[in-house]
């Protein structure tokens, strides 16, 4: 029997919990078929999610990299969870990237560049220009030995998956373009998108992952005033 078949009252139970299920999971898209992954919205109110990304945003080897290199605070993961790319003021999205069984292995962020008075003298940067900093993770399946409390996790993903973080990124990119230009539908000119990466020079397979995505790598400058020193990556969207 046909959904629009049932009776009037399952009809609309049925639609009730098509909804329910899309907002707990998130419905994933791909690009083309041919993709290995696929990407889709985080739920701040689903604790496998969350607590997914906080597994990731604790790992010793994330934190490695991180700056300040301690995990977010519960509130702080709520706010990168949430996705408003519209918001003028602060323009940010996050999706998870998901393997066939919507399992998360990883996710890509882009939020505004603080340091975007620093492109204008290399870039002729168009003042309508969005200027979005980008930072990935991947579901990393080993730990340290004698963490305890990794002891007793048991959502934590045990099987590999190759170039994560390169497809992931790969796909936002087309993606964040195209919210781009659906939300110009009104005759406004899509904004000139420019993603910026800073990566510690150490951390190579980091740097891999937008080097495979086409940025540029404009050499080392000063992250901040301290004088902390990163390879700076650019990339002008089409």
């Amino acid at each position: 029997m046909a959904k629009s078949e049932l009776p009037t009252d399952i009809n609309t139970l049925a639609e009730k919990v098509i909804n329910y299920n899309e907002n707990i999971l998130g419905a994933p898209w791909k690009a083309s078929p041919e993709e290995p992954y696929a990407l889709r919205n985080l739920n701040p109110d689903r604790s496998q999610d969350t607590q997914k990304i906080r597994d990731m945003d604790r790992h010793p080897e994330t934190l490695k990299w991180m700056d300040p290199g301690k995990p977010a605070s519960v509130e702080e993961l709520r706010y990168f969870m949430e996705l408003n790319p519209s918001a003028e003021v602060d323009p940010r999205i996050m999706w998870a990237v998901v393997n066939k069984k919507n399992e998360i292995l990883g996710w890509v962020q882009f939020y505004p560049d603080e340091h975007v008075e620093r492109f204008k003298g290399i870039y002729d940067l168009p003042e309508n220009a969005l200027v979005l900093e980008v930072s990935y993770c991947k579901n990393l399946v080993t730990w340290p030995k004698y963490k305890h409390f990794i002891r007793e996790r048991d959502n934590l993903n045990g099987e590999a998956y190759q170039g994560v973080a390169v497809n992931g990124l790969k796909q936002s990119i087309i993606r964040i373009s195209q919210i781009e230009k659906g939300m110009t539908a009104d005759g406004k000119p899509a904004r000139p998108i420019f993603l910026t990466a800073y990566m510690d020079p150490t951390n190579m397979p980091s740097e891999k992952v937008v080097e495979k995505n086409g940025f540029e790598n404009l050499g080392e400058m000063p992250y901040d005033e301290d004088g902390f020193m990163v390879n700076v990556w650019i990339k002008k969207l089409d």
